[in-house]
This record gives C-alpha cells, sequence and structure tokens, in this order.
C-alpha cells in the first residue's frame, strides 16, 4: 500500500521537521534519505510503499538533478523543495514532470508542503473526464492531470462524456474543448448543468479562441472557469487546483450541515434523504434502528455528562466498526440508524450482532465511574423501496429486540 512520504533532503534537521509535520497533521509516516546514494538504496527496499517523494533540487553527491531524474524515471511523483529559485532554475525544474515545487525558507512555506500534500491525496480519490476530439490534445490534457495524481478518464467527444458522467456519478471535474463533434462544449455543459450544480460538478471549458464572446458564453451556460490555450502546465495546475479547493469548501460545509454536533455522525434529515436514494437504487439495502439500554436510567444514576458522552463514545464506536460506504445517523436523543448498501442478508446480521457485542465489551469512564452500556437493534432486511416502511419495520424490530430482553439484534427474514 502506497503511504508514505519519501523525504530526500541532506538537512536531515529540515527532514524530521517535514516529518513530524506530515504525521501530526496528517497521520502519516514519513522515510527519509539524505543523500542520492542512499535514497536509491531506500527506493529499492520501500517502493511499493512511497506515494509521492519531496526531493530537493540540490543533494550532495548529485550531479544537477539526477536525483530527480532517477525518481521519475522509476514513476515516483516527485515535488521539487528549493531555497532559491530565479527564472533559469524555475525553467529547468518544470520542464521535468513534477507535481510542483515548493520553497523551505519561512514557516508559510511548511503550511504549504502539508497543503500540497493535502490536495494531491484529495486529488488521488477523485475522478475526473477530460472531453476533446483530438487524441494528441486530449492526452496531453490526461497527462497533465495524472500529474496532480487525479484519476483520470477520456471521453472522445461531448455525448461520450455524458455517457461516462452517468456511469461514473462520483466524477467531480469535467474539463472541456469547445470545438468537438457530436456534441461541442457548449451543448456538454447545457446537458450537465440540467442534472448537476456548480456547487457539485466542475466544469471548465478549454478553447483556443480567446474572443470574449467565447468565454463570456460559457460562463453565462455554467461553467466554472474558461482556459485559453495555450496554456503553461503551472498555470493549469493552478486553475484545476482553485477550482477544487472551492469545491471541497461547499463540500465541508455542506456536510457540517447534515452532522450531529454531539456524535459527529449524520443527522436526521439526511436519514430521509439519502435513504430515499439508497432504496430507490434497487439494490438489498439494510436499515437498522438502534438505541441505548436504559438510557433514561443511565441518565438519572451518573448525570447528563455522562449520558451526552456515552452517546459520543457510540458514534466513536460506530465509525471504527462500519466501513466508509456506510452510513451512520443519530436520529435523536438514543436513537441510531445505518443504511448499508448492496450487502446480503448473510453479512449483514453477524456485522450488527458482532457491533451489539463490541458496544457491550466498551464501558467509558465519567467522573471515575466505570460505565457500561449495551444497545438493541431493529433490522429490517426486505427489498421495500419505501422509506417511512422500512423505518417502520425497523422501529417494530427494535421493539422486537427490547422486548425479548435487549443487548442483541432482531431482524426479518
Amino acid at each position: 500500500m502506497k503511504d508514505k512520504i519519501f523525504i530526500i533532503d541532506d538537512s536531515k534537521s529540515f527532514s524530521k521537521l517535514i516529518a513530524v509535520r506530515i504525521k501530526n497533521d496528517m497521520g502519516m509516516d514519513s522515510i527519509l534519505a539524505s543523500s542520492f546514494t542512499e535514497s536509491k538504496v531506500v527506493l529499492e527496499q520501500e517502493r511499493s510503499s512511497i506515494l509521492l517523494a519531496l526531493v530537493d533540487l540540490n543533494v550532495v553527491d548529485a550531479k544537477g538533478t539526477e536525483h530527480i531524474d532517477y525518481m521519475l524515471a522509476h514513476k515516483v511523483p516527485v515535488i521539487v523543495i528549493t531555497g532559491e529559485l530565479n527564472d533559469e532554475i524555475r525553467n529547468k525544474i518544470l520542464e521535468k514532470n513534477i507535481i510542483d515545487y515548493i520553497f523551505k525558507s519561512r514557516k508559510e512555506d511548511m503550511d504549504y508542503v502539508i497543503k500540497l500534500l493535502k490536495q494531491i491525496l484529495r486529488n488521488s480519490e477523485t475522478k475526473v473526464v477530460v472531453a476533446d476530439d483530438s487524441p494528441l490534445f486530449r492526452k496531453l490534457t490526461s497527462d497533465l492531470l495524472k500529474l496532480q495524481m487525479f484519476n483520470v478518464l477520456e471521453a472522445k467527444n461531448g455525448l461520450d462524456c455524458l455517457n461516462i458522467v452517468e456511469e461514473n456519478p462520483d466524477i467531480k471535474l469535467v474539463l472541456t474543448d469547445y470545438n468537438m463533434k457530436e456534441m461541442d462544449g457548449f451543448e456538454l455543459t447545457l446537458r450537465l448543468r440540467e442534472k448537476y450544480s456548480k456547487e457539485s460538478l466542475i466544469i471548465i471549458s478549454i478553447s483556443g479562441n480567446d474572443t470574449k464572446n467565447i468565454s463570456s458564453k460559457f460562463i453565462k451556460i455554467g461553467v466554472n472557469d474558461f482556459i485559453t490555450k495555450p496554456f503553461t502546465k503551472e498555470e493549469f495546475a493552478c486553475r484545476i487546483n482553485m477550482n477544487m479547493d472551492a469545491l471541497e469548501s461547499i463540500e465541508r460545509i455542506r456536510d457540517l450541515s447534515r452532522r450531529d454536533f454531539l456524535t459527529e455522525l449524520y443527522n436526521r434529515k439526511y436519514f430521509w434523504e439519502k435513504s430515499k436514494i439508497l432504496l430507490a437504487a434497487g439494490k438489498q439495502t439494510v436499515v437498522a434502528i438502534y438505541i441505548v439500554d436504559h438510557f433514561k436510567k443511565l441518565n438519572s444514576e451518573f448525570g447528563n455528562d455522562a449520558g451526552d458522552l456515552i452517546l459520543k463514545s457510540l458514534g466513536i464506536i460506530a465509525r471504527e466498526h462500519f466501513s466508509k460506504s456506510h452510513f451512520l445517523f443519530r436520529l435523536e436523543g438514543k436513537k441510531f440508524a445505518v443504511l448499508i448498501n448492496n450487502i446480503s442478508k448473510e453479512d449483514a446480521i453477524p456485522l450488527f450482532e458482532n457491533f451489539c457485542s463490541k458496544v457491550a465489551s466498551i464501558p467509558i469512564n465519567s467522573n471515575g465511574n466505570i460505565i457500561a452500556f449495551t444497545i438493541s437493534v431493529g433490522l429490517s432486511l426486505t427489498q421495500n423501496p419505501n422509506p417511512e416502511i422500512r423505518m417502520k419495520e425497523a422501529e417494530e424490530l427494535l421493539s422486537e429486540a427490547r422486548s425479548s430482553g435487549r443487548n442483541r439484534v432482531a431482524f426479518n427474514s
């Protein structure tokens, strides 16, 4: 698994400082090398775990940029670190297929390193599509995006792009040329905007025609940005990442509005939104409702602070137990829910039974009081697409679990 940052710099103190920041800010480990010779040995041993390399422009035992060329030749994405920059150095760096370059002279530069690394990690999980009927320019644009570690799909025209977006609803960015056969960039943008807002899908148009009429028309019909050919690699990367930053900020605000403040799980409003979407997809979807057993009694005996701690702890246990593809909610008070799409009954039942056991085995400490608690679960396993009916089924099964002794899962067949 590629989950480590390779730092090559003959200043060991600087390398350790970056490594500490990466660990503290991102939770990622780093591998350090202080010379070109050492970096080759490390690369041979650790290649499968290296996500990318931060490489100093000047390393004592390297001739010119041979150490950077070596990393690139071995398919290691590179960010160049430099303490000086003039036009000659900048041009030399940008001639190479690197991700970016950064300074190392100020505290703010260290902050930029972390920001850039987070950006690259985000890009590696982001699908984008390039729509252009010129194979040459389509490859050029795709290669620039791959340098930024995006997951890139290619479309030979607007119609092809529409089909790709339909098949990949998690696409976040579309780059479209203006002149294309079958369907041009204007028509493609109009069709995409019928379904996707500017806050959910970034569309950037690219054209060799730099007249104001073209750019303004594109902007009026809904593109987020307009890039004129020819453009520099650095300009392209900056414009792409600026738009992705804006999208991420919007998504962060949207996500906060969907969260319960205490547990940080999704809230009741989003439960109903998401359940309608998942159940309408027609795949086996589990709807589970669970509550804390004897919560009123626990609150009365140990106080409201202990009650809040129980709820927060339950949210943590749930996030650790279920996967990122499962949707976790706090509906109200002591009541929680889980939505899982495309899972078999045979897998769902033990998943929730193990969850019950895990909760019962992890007590909390509230002001010196060790408090054990349990949950009861109602598990709806039918294929009814109506959220209200599935909720009612889960509620009835929850009542069954409680009446039959609590700390258990009740489910229908």
